[in-house]
């Protein structure tokens, strides 16, 4: 018979280290030890299942089917007068006659009058996120982006795209910066000019090497030039682009951008001339000193699900007795 351990220990930690001489606890140590875990309380969430109780008994029974495309409403005592006063969230059941209020990410809660400020600093995460394109040719991996110009003198259309960028749609963005490490010295004795616009579409997606995959790009009216001074790769190490802030306001103001798609900048010579370029390190480079996005932001607060507080899922009175078949039921208010 084979010998099983159950409870076997896989790991151990010394919560209190004592003395191993003999001669007791260190000084006036009373040798004992304790061990604290500290975190934020869980997110809280509502949610449950809206269905036809077939036989009317209040409960949910095998064979009961589900009802979908119910609009529900939720409510809070906000006042903490022990009535639900306030509506908080706003929510229709998917095809299971599932719902959810809150969470993580507070899905279906609406926002309340405070207002609340963010920030992310974020690098290009993938080889195929950085690319350039010298006439219709896109080169994704293999050198430095070069900006402005390239090593044979000719325009280069650098773009870089950023994945789960996590700013609210509709959101104020008070700042938004680009930040390349240099990657040689600058070439040439000029500036380099260069005009940043953003990718108008909800969500970018990433380069290829299709002809004039950059440049074929929709990209917002909203732009900033950049006249680029001279670098060297060790001082100043890094290059940060002037505010960008209202060229990712286009963006997350679209109807269609939602909070975790990708964003992306065209970055396209604007008279540069002769062998003025500007090198820095991609993400094929050096992931470390990839191209960075920093951006400020404020927003509407949404509700949060708290705890100890009264809470009401109600179905507004418009889906009652309006002819309106929900799944193929009508519902009547009892």
């Amino acid at each position: 018979m084979d010998e099983q351990h159950i409870g076997a220990i896989a790991k151990g930690y010394r919560i209190y280290n004592g003395d191993t001489t003999g001669t007791g606890d260190f000084g006036k140590a009373a040798g004992l030890g304790d061990l604290v875990i500290l975190a934020d309380p869980a997110p809280l969430q509502i949610g449950n299942r809206v269905w036809h109780d077939a036989n009317g008994n209040g409960r949910q029974d095998p064979g009961e089917s589900a009802i979908n495309n119910v609009a529900l409403q939720l409510w809070a005592d906000t006042n903490s007068d022990g009535a639900a006063d306030t509506q908080v969230g706003s929510a229709t059941t998917d095809a299971n006659g599932n719902y959810y209020f809150g969470g993580n990410t507070n899905a279906n809660m609406l926002n309340n009058s405070a207002s609340c400020t963010g920030a992310l600093a974020q690098r290009v995460f993938a080889s195929a996120d950085d690319a350039e394109q010298t006439g219709t040719t896109v080169t994704i991996t293999g050198a430095p982006l070069e900006l402005g110009r390239n090593s044979a003198n000719a325009d280069n259309t650098v773009g870089v795209r950023f994945t789960g960028v996590t700013i609210p749609q509709g959101a104020t963005v008070t700042s938004a910066t680009l930040t390349f490490k240099a990657d040689a010295t600058t070439p040439g004795s000029g500036t380099t000019n260069v005009t940043v616009r953003g990718e108008n579409v909800d969500n970018s997606a990433t380069f290829t090497t299709g002809a004039s995959n950059i440049s074929s790009r929709a990209t917002t009216t909203a732009n900033t030039t950049w006249n680029i001074g001279t670098w060297t790769a060790s001082s100043p190490a890094n290059a940060t682009s002037p505010n960008l802030s209202a060229i990712v306001s286009a963006v997350v103001g679209r109807s269609g951008w939602a909070s975790g798609n990708s964003l992306a900048f065209i970055i396209s010579n604007n008279g540069t001339t002769g062998t003025n370029r500007r090198q820095a390190q991609d993400f094929d480079t050096n992931i470390s000193d990839a191209p960075l996005l920093s951006v400020a932001y404020q927003y509407q607060c949404p509700y949060e699900v708290q705890p100890n507080t009264k809470y009401e899922v109600r179905v507004p009175a418009t889906n009652f007795n309006t002819g309106q078949a929900l799944n193929g039921y009508q519902l009547t208010q009892v």
